[in-house]
């Protein structure tokens, strides 16, 4: 079936407006490869720490939980979007793997700790990895 437009129309049907951040569709064939790395930083490489006793614990506690994950979740998201496109899925899914990490893998006195330290990594965990993958769907904008 052929449709007949004019020249006017197809000019404006390939104008499509586009907003400031490029939007993509999430495919797990794209992410698969970013996934997989965001469970090796956060449910592998915390078990080599873990095996090292108490000092391991402590080098895990104080890098990782609030300093490598964050950078590390704002790498991956953000060279996500830029391949990819912003989706809100990817990062639901990050946010999901880095805060099920805090349960496993770090020590905590009491119940409330652990609910605390839960819910703070929960929210900064998701901000970094959210607004990584708008910056790289701002920044492929300019790539393209």
């Amino acid at each position: 079936m052929v449709i007949n437009m004019s020249k006017k129309q197809r000019r404006k049907s390939l104008k499509q407006p586009k907003g400031i951040i490029i939007k993509g569709h999430f495919n797990m064939e794209s992410a698969k490869m970013y996934l997989v790395t965001a469970i090796l930083m956060f449910h592998i490489v915390p078990l080599f720490f873990v095996f090292m006793g108490e000092n391991g614990r402590i080098i895990l506690a104080q890098l990782f939980m609030y300093t490598f994950n964050p950078i590390f979740l704002f790498a991956v998201g953000f060279f996500y979007a830029i391949r990819n496109g912003f989706d809100g899925k990817f990062p639901l899914l990050l946010t999901i793997i880095s805060t099920i990490s805090i349960v496993m893998y770090y020590d905590f006195e009491t119940v409330y700790n652990v609910v605390l330290g839960f819910s703070v990594s929960l929210c900064v965990y998701a901000v970094f990895a959210y607004l990584s993958s708008l910056l790289g769907g701002f920044a492929k904008r300019f790539l393209l």
